[in-house]
């Protein structure tokens, strides 16, 4: 008899394909992704956590099992894609530039002690096209 096998999240390190894999729907999508991102917490469908050290950074779809890990210093690369695919206003952008500077030592404690993310509500909830 086998046993049943444990779910595998994919774990991708290169912005371009995650950004396939995941798909945002647009320019709404786009923004939420970014916003999870500048602040390090839930935005839309997307969530964001850093490691403890501020070098690495998790990114995560309620809708796609996978996640991206970026450095820190991919931020800005990060918010340059989601320009350029999504036209995003010139200012949340440039708040991208600094939010890897913003990271201080209460941020690092909550994401050590915050519960888990996004991935109890379910997905048609939250990624309605309507």
């Amino acid at each position: 008899m086998s046993q049943p096998m444990e779910p595998v999240m994919l774990v991708m390190n290169r912005i371009e394909d995650w950004l396939d894999h995941v798909d945002p729907w647009g320019q709404r999508e786009a923004s939420d992704l970014l916003q999870a991102v500048l602040q390090g917490a839930p935005a839309g469908v997307y969530d964001c956590a850093c490691s403890l050290d501020g070098q690495r950074w998790l990114v995560m779809a309620a809708h796609a099992e996978a996640l991206l890990c970026l450095d820190a210093s991919e931020l800005p690369a990060l918010a340059a894609c989601l320009s350029e695919r999504y036209a995003l206003p010139a200012s949340r952008i440039h708040q991208a530039w600094w939010a890897q500077d913003a990271l201080h030592d209460d941020r690092h404690a909550a994401n050590e002690s915050r519960p888990a993310p996004l991935w109890d509500a379910p997905y048609p909830a939250l990624r309605s096209k309507a």
